[in-house]
Protein backbone atom coordinates (compact mmCIF):
# COMPACT_ATOMS: atom_id res chain seq x y z
CA UNK A 1 0.00 0.00 0.00
CA UNK A 2 0.99 3.43 -0.94
CA UNK A 3 1.81 5.97 1.96
CA UNK A 4 -0.02 9.22 2.37
CA UNK A 5 2.46 11.30 1.23
CA UNK A 6 3.59 8.62 -1.58
CA UNK A 7 0.17 8.80 -2.55
CA UNK A 8 0.29 12.54 -3.30
CA UNK A 9 3.32 12.08 -5.26
CA UNK A 10 1.75 9.90 -7.53
CA UNK A 11 -1.01 12.26 -8.26
CA UNK A 12 1.14 15.65 -8.77
CA UNK A 13 3.68 13.56 -11.08
CA UNK A 14 0.06 12.47 -13.29
CA UNK A 15 -1.17 16.23 -12.91
CA UNK A 16 2.68 17.29 -14.36
CA UNK A 17 2.55 14.79 -17.07
CA UNK A 18 -1.19 15.79 -17.97
CA UNK A 19 0.10 19.59 -18.20
CA UNK A 20 2.89 18.60 -20.40
CA UNK A 21 1.97 15.67 -22.46
CA UNK A 22 -1.39 16.73 -23.39
CA UNK A 23 -1.01 19.41 -25.89
CA UNK A 24 2.06 17.64 -27.42
CA UNK A 25 -0.24 14.64 -27.98
CA UNK A 26 -3.01 17.01 -29.09
CA UNK A 27 -0.22 18.39 -31.79
CA UNK A 28 1.18 15.01 -32.72
CA UNK A 29 -2.69 14.52 -33.80
CA UNK A 30 -2.66 17.88 -35.48
CA UNK A 31 0.56 17.06 -37.14
CA UNK A 32 -1.08 14.27 -38.12
CA UNK A 33 -4.26 15.82 -39.38
CA UNK A 34 -1.83 17.21 -42.08
CA UNK A 35 -1.06 13.61 -43.56
CA UNK A 36 -4.75 12.65 -43.13
CA UNK A 37 -5.63 15.73 -45.34
CA UNK A 38 -3.11 15.12 -47.69
CA UNK A 39 -4.83 11.64 -48.14
CA UNK A 40 -8.31 12.75 -48.30
CA UNK A 41 -7.57 15.26 -51.11
CA UNK A 42 -5.27 13.32 -53.03
CA UNK A 43 -7.85 10.75 -53.03
CA UNK A 44 -10.34 13.27 -53.94
CA UNK A 45 -8.36 13.98 -57.16
CA UNK A 46 -7.19 10.04 -58.41
CA UNK A 47 -6.46 6.80 -56.95
CA UNK A 48 -3.01 7.19 -58.66
CA UNK A 49 -2.23 10.56 -56.74
CA UNK A 50 -3.61 8.58 -53.57
CA UNK A 51 -0.91 5.66 -54.67
CA UNK A 52 1.62 8.34 -55.04
CA UNK A 53 1.82 9.98 -51.77
CA UNK A 54 0.99 6.74 -50.73
CA UNK A 55 4.36 4.47 -52.17
CA UNK A 56 6.66 8.44 -51.87
CA UNK A 57 5.76 8.78 -47.85
CA UNK A 58 6.73 5.46 -47.12
CA UNK A 59 9.94 5.47 -49.09
CA UNK A 60 11.00 8.84 -47.37
CA UNK A 61 9.44 7.98 -43.67
CA UNK A 62 12.63 6.00 -42.47
CA UNK A 63 14.92 8.37 -43.34
CA UNK A 64 12.88 11.20 -42.00
CA UNK A 65 12.26 9.34 -38.97
CA UNK A 66 15.76 8.60 -38.23
CA UNK A 67 17.08 12.00 -39.14
CA UNK A 68 14.33 13.67 -36.73
CA UNK A 69 15.02 11.35 -33.79
CA UNK A 70 18.64 12.48 -34.34
CA UNK A 71 17.15 15.84 -33.32
CA UNK A 72 14.81 14.99 -30.77
CA UNK A 73 17.77 14.82 -28.37
CA UNK A 74 17.64 18.64 -27.66
CA UNK A 75 14.90 18.18 -25.90
CA UNK A 76 16.75 15.67 -23.01
CA UNK A 77 19.34 18.15 -23.47
CA UNK A 78 17.17 20.95 -22.25
CA UNK A 79 15.66 19.76 -19.68
CA UNK A 80 19.15 18.21 -18.58
CA UNK A 81 20.53 21.75 -18.55
CA UNK A 82 17.22 23.42 -16.97
CA UNK A 83 16.77 20.90 -14.29
CA UNK A 84 21.34 21.38 -13.33
CA UNK A 85 20.32 25.26 -13.72
CA UNK A 86 22.89 25.54 -16.50
CA UNK A 87 20.92 28.34 -18.32
CA UNK A 88 23.97 29.19 -20.58
CA UNK A 89 24.09 25.55 -21.94
CA UNK A 90 20.80 25.71 -23.15
CA UNK A 91 20.90 28.48 -26.42
CA UNK A 92 24.60 26.74 -27.11
CA UNK A 93 22.74 23.32 -27.90
CA UNK A 94 19.94 24.76 -29.62
CA UNK A 95 22.27 26.65 -32.06
CA UNK A 96 23.94 23.33 -32.50
CA UNK A 97 20.94 21.56 -33.40
CA UNK A 98 19.93 24.12 -35.54
CA UNK A 99 23.24 24.24 -37.34
CA UNK A 100 22.85 20.20 -37.58
CA UNK A 101 19.64 20.06 -38.70
CA UNK A 102 20.69 22.22 -42.09
CA UNK A 103 23.54 19.31 -42.09
CA UNK A 104 21.00 16.64 -41.63
CA UNK A 105 18.67 18.00 -44.34
CA UNK A 106 20.83 18.22 -46.97
CA UNK A 107 21.13 14.03 -47.44
CA UNK A 108 17.63 13.91 -47.27
CA UNK A 109 16.79 16.09 -49.76
CA UNK A 110 19.19 14.56 -52.34
CA UNK A 111 18.06 10.85 -51.64
CA UNK A 112 14.63 11.83 -51.64
CA UNK A 113 15.33 13.17 -55.15
CA UNK A 114 16.41 10.41 -56.16
CA UNK A 115 14.43 7.76 -55.01
CA UNK A 116 12.80 6.44 -58.41
CA UNK A 117 15.67 4.37 -58.97
CA UNK A 118 14.90 2.13 -55.98
CA UNK A 119 11.06 2.43 -57.54
CA UNK A 120 11.89 0.70 -60.79
CA UNK A 121 14.33 -2.08 -58.57
CA UNK A 122 10.73 -2.58 -56.18
CA UNK A 123 9.06 -3.22 -59.15
CA UNK A 124 6.35 -0.49 -58.08
CA UNK A 125 3.48 -0.45 -60.40
CA UNK A 126 4.87 1.83 -63.65
CA UNK A 127 1.51 4.59 -63.79
CA UNK A 128 2.90 5.16 -60.17
CA UNK A 129 6.46 5.54 -60.49
CA UNK A 130 6.86 9.20 -62.58
CA UNK A 131 3.88 10.74 -60.49
CA UNK A 132 5.74 9.80 -56.69
CA UNK A 133 8.88 10.67 -57.81
CA UNK A 134 7.65 14.31 -58.94
CA UNK A 135 5.71 14.06 -55.08
CA UNK A 136 9.08 13.70 -53.53
CA UNK A 137 11.17 15.95 -55.27
CA UNK A 138 8.36 18.73 -55.05
CA UNK A 139 8.37 17.41 -50.89
CA UNK A 140 11.86 17.40 -50.66
CA UNK A 141 12.20 21.27 -50.55
CA UNK A 142 10.84 22.07 -47.30
CA UNK A 143 13.63 19.64 -45.26
CA UNK A 144 15.30 22.24 -44.34
CA UNK A 145 12.90 24.49 -42.36
CA UNK A 146 10.79 21.39 -41.31
CA UNK A 147 14.25 20.08 -39.73
CA UNK A 148 14.93 23.61 -37.91
CA UNK A 149 11.23 23.36 -36.94
CA UNK A 150 11.50 20.46 -35.29
CA UNK A 151 14.76 22.07 -33.31
CA UNK A 152 12.74 24.67 -31.73
CA UNK A 153 10.13 22.71 -30.85
CA UNK A 154 12.51 20.09 -29.00
CA UNK A 155 13.96 23.27 -27.23
CA UNK A 156 10.21 24.33 -26.26
CA UNK A 157 9.38 20.95 -25.41
CA UNK A 158 12.41 20.57 -22.96
CA UNK A 159 11.65 23.56 -21.38
CA UNK A 160 7.92 22.17 -20.54
CA UNK A 161 6.88 24.34 -22.98
CA UNK A 162 4.44 22.57 -24.97
CA UNK A 163 1.26 24.91 -25.50
CA UNK A 164 3.38 26.68 -28.16
CA UNK A 165 3.74 23.93 -30.53
CA UNK A 166 0.12 22.69 -30.01
CA UNK A 167 -0.66 25.83 -31.63
CA UNK A 168 2.18 26.06 -34.42
CA UNK A 169 0.45 22.69 -35.57
CA UNK A 170 -3.13 23.90 -35.79
CA UNK A 171 -1.31 26.34 -38.14
CA UNK A 172 0.24 24.07 -40.26
CA UNK A 173 -3.36 22.59 -40.80
CA UNK A 174 -5.18 25.33 -41.35
CA UNK A 175 -2.63 26.36 -44.12
CA UNK A 176 -2.54 22.56 -45.42
CA UNK A 177 -6.00 22.67 -47.11
CA UNK A 178 -5.76 25.54 -48.90
CA UNK A 179 -2.85 24.85 -50.08
CA UNK A 180 -3.63 21.30 -51.06
CA UNK A 181 -6.83 23.07 -52.68
CA UNK A 182 -5.02 25.05 -54.81
CA UNK A 183 -1.35 23.25 -55.80
CA UNK A 184 -3.73 19.97 -56.18
CA UNK A 185 -6.80 20.63 -57.83
CA UNK A 186 -5.07 24.07 -59.75
CA UNK A 187 -7.30 26.82 -58.51
CA UNK A 188 -6.41 30.52 -59.05
CA UNK A 189 -5.08 29.99 -62.36
CA UNK A 190 -2.17 27.50 -61.43
CA UNK A 191 -2.52 24.03 -63.07
CA UNK A 192 -3.34 21.16 -61.41
CA UNK A 193 -0.84 19.33 -59.95
CA UNK A 194 -2.38 16.34 -58.42
CA UNK A 195 0.17 14.55 -56.15
CA UNK A 196 3.04 17.18 -57.11
CA UNK A 197 0.65 19.87 -55.60
CA UNK A 198 0.37 17.71 -52.68
CA UNK A 199 4.12 17.42 -52.20
CA UNK A 200 4.97 21.36 -52.58
CA UNK A 201 1.62 21.88 -50.09
CA UNK A 202 3.51 19.71 -47.58
CA UNK A 203 6.74 21.96 -48.38
CA UNK A 204 5.01 25.33 -47.81
CA UNK A 205 3.36 23.67 -44.63
CA UNK A 206 7.39 22.96 -43.31
CA UNK A 207 7.81 26.82 -43.84
CA UNK A 208 5.20 27.90 -42.27
CA UNK A 209 5.64 25.56 -39.13
CA UNK A 210 9.45 27.09 -38.84
CA UNK A 211 8.65 30.46 -39.28
CA UNK A 212 5.64 30.32 -37.05
CA UNK A 213 7.82 28.92 -34.27
CA UNK A 214 10.81 31.15 -34.93
CA UNK A 215 8.66 34.11 -34.39
CA UNK A 216 7.29 32.93 -31.37
CA UNK A 217 10.81 31.84 -30.11
CA UNK A 218 12.44 35.58 -31.11
CA UNK A 219 9.65 37.25 -29.54
CA UNK A 220 9.48 35.81 -26.36
CA UNK A 221 11.52 37.67 -23.82
CA UNK A 222 12.01 34.60 -21.23
CA UNK A 223 14.18 33.33 -24.17
CA UNK A 224 16.43 36.10 -24.86
CA UNK A 225 18.81 34.99 -22.10
CA UNK A 226 19.63 32.15 -24.43
CA UNK A 227 20.19 33.80 -27.36
CA UNK A 228 19.25 31.33 -29.63
CA UNK A 229 19.40 33.52 -32.68
CA UNK A 230 22.61 35.18 -32.29
CA UNK A 231 24.75 35.11 -35.33
CA UNK A 232 28.08 36.23 -32.97
CA UNK A 233 27.19 32.80 -31.09
CA UNK A 234 27.00 30.20 -34.24
CA UNK A 235 30.40 28.20 -34.86
CA UNK A 236 30.57 25.01 -34.82
CA UNK A 237 31.08 23.04 -31.72
CA UNK A 238 32.37 19.12 -32.55
CA UNK A 239 32.21 18.38 -28.84
CA UNK A 240 28.27 19.09 -28.57
CA UNK A 241 27.32 17.80 -31.94
CA UNK A 242 28.65 14.69 -30.91
CA UNK A 243 26.93 14.28 -27.75
CA UNK A 244 23.64 15.36 -30.05
CA UNK A 245 24.66 12.53 -31.98
CA UNK A 246 25.54 10.16 -29.26
CA UNK A 247 22.44 10.46 -27.61
CA UNK A 248 20.47 10.86 -30.67
CA UNK A 249 21.45 8.37 -33.03
CA UNK A 250 19.78 5.30 -30.90
CA UNK A 251 16.49 7.71 -30.39
CA UNK A 252 16.50 7.87 -34.55
CA UNK A 253 16.72 3.90 -34.62
CA UNK A 254 14.71 2.69 -32.80
CA UNK A 255 11.91 5.42 -33.82
CA UNK A 256 12.63 3.81 -37.21
CA UNK A 257 12.69 0.47 -36.94
CA UNK A 258 9.28 0.67 -34.90
CA UNK A 259 7.72 2.83 -38.37
CA UNK A 260 9.80 0.75 -40.91
CA UNK A 261 7.92 -2.18 -40.34
CA UNK A 262 4.80 0.28 -41.69
CA UNK A 263 6.16 1.48 -44.32
CA UNK A 264 7.67 -1.88 -46.16
CA UNK A 265 3.91 -3.27 -45.97
CA UNK A 266 2.95 -0.38 -48.29
CA UNK A 267 5.83 -1.02 -50.51
CA UNK A 268 5.40 -4.71 -50.46
CA UNK A 269 1.70 -3.41 -51.92
CA UNK A 270 2.89 -1.03 -54.01
CA UNK A 271 2.80 -3.62 -57.34
CA UNK A 272 -0.71 -4.72 -56.80
CA UNK A 273 -2.16 -1.92 -58.75
CA UNK A 274 -2.78 2.12 -57.45
CA UNK A 275 -6.43 1.28 -55.80
CA UNK A 276 -5.11 -1.50 -53.18
CA UNK A 277 -1.87 1.33 -52.18
CA UNK A 278 -4.52 3.84 -52.01
CA UNK A 279 -6.83 1.59 -49.77
CA UNK A 280 -3.73 0.83 -47.61
CA UNK A 281 -2.96 4.40 -47.44
CA UNK A 282 -6.61 5.68 -45.82
CA UNK A 283 -6.54 2.09 -43.54
CA UNK A 284 -2.90 2.91 -42.48
CA UNK A 285 -3.74 7.00 -41.37
CA UNK A 286 -6.23 5.77 -39.23
CA UNK A 287 -4.16 3.39 -37.12
CA UNK A 288 -1.53 6.27 -37.36
CA UNK A 289 -3.88 8.52 -35.53
CA UNK A 290 -4.51 6.05 -32.98
CA UNK A 291 -0.57 5.39 -32.37
CA UNK A 292 -0.23 9.34 -31.93
CA UNK A 293 -1.96 9.51 -28.78
CA UNK A 294 0.90 6.82 -26.95
CA UNK A 295 3.46 8.54 -29.01
CA UNK A 296 2.81 12.14 -27.75
CA UNK A 297 2.71 10.70 -24.21
CA UNK A 298 6.42 9.31 -24.21
CA UNK A 299 6.97 12.46 -25.86
CA UNK A 300 5.76 14.45 -22.49
CA UNK A 301 7.34 11.84 -20.67
CA UNK A 302 10.77 12.27 -21.83
CA UNK A 303 10.42 16.19 -21.27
Amino acid sequence: MLKKAETSRVFQEIRNLRKVGLPIIIAQLLLMSISVTDTIMAGNYSSNALAAVAVGTSLMLPLYILLMGILMAISPMVSHHIGGRKLSLVGRDVRQGLLLSQVLALPFFFITRELSHLMVWMDVAPEIIPLTDAYLKAFAWGAPPAFAYLVLRFFNEGLGNTLPGMWVAFIGLLFNIPANYILIYGKFGLPALGSEGCGYASSIVGLILFMSLFLYCHKTVSFHRFKLFSWKEFSWQPKVLKEILKLGTPIGFTSTMEVTAFAAVSLIMANLGTQIVAAHQIAINIAAVVYMIPFGLSMGITT
